[in-house]
């Protein structure tokens, strides 16, 4: 008996195939198939209509998520997030800082300038700038919220930052 005379299963002999040979056989099936699928042309859908209207919902609402409910909307009393975030996102300041160069830019007011020894400032509010019910913001409104700064005393942490000014 010979050595292949010995591989033989419960269906009879069984042929044996070199290693070159299924490598080629499955190369050629690879080979087909990507030549299959680069012969066909792919089609753009036909674009649709959208099948239905869309309006904004009856009841306008936004959420946002700051960690934890903040104790006061009250500027006046905002010291630390998340109270500061909900207010530098409510209103907004004769001045902001710009995030990227850290300078002051235009907020409420569009310009300002200082008296030489500074102790004298003037701000030109921009006639643009108004209130969420559209009344015209004033200079009055400032000058009364950081009046109310300082008699807040202690319930504010901010009192000292204009205790030289009013």
């Amino acid at each position: 008996m010979t050595a292949s005379s010995n591989r033989t299963s419960s269906w009879g002999p069984r042929i044996v195939r070199p290693a070159w040979s299924r490598a080629a056989i499955t190369f050629s099936i690879a080979a087909i198939a990507i030549l299959s699928l680069s012969c066909t042309q792919l089609e753009k859908p036909e674009p649709q209509p959208f099948f239905a209207e869309t309006s904004p919902p009856k009841i306008q609402e936004f959420r946002w998520s700051n960690g934890k409910l903040p104790k006061s909307f009250d500027p006046a009393l905002a010291s630390a997030p998340p109270e500061t975030d909900v207010v530098r996102a409510l209103y907004e300041g004769l001045t902001e800082t710009d995030p990227a160069t850290l300078q002051e830019v235009a907020g409420v007011a569009e310009s300002w300038s200082s008296t030489d020894d500074f102790k004298t400032w003037t701000f030109k509010l921009r006639k643009s700038a108004k209130w969420s019910n559209g009344k015209q913001v004033t200079a009055n409104e400032f000058v009364r919220a950081w009046k109310r700064l300082v008699q807040l005393g202690d319930r504010t942490a901010h009192r000292n930052l204009l205790s030289n000014i009013v």
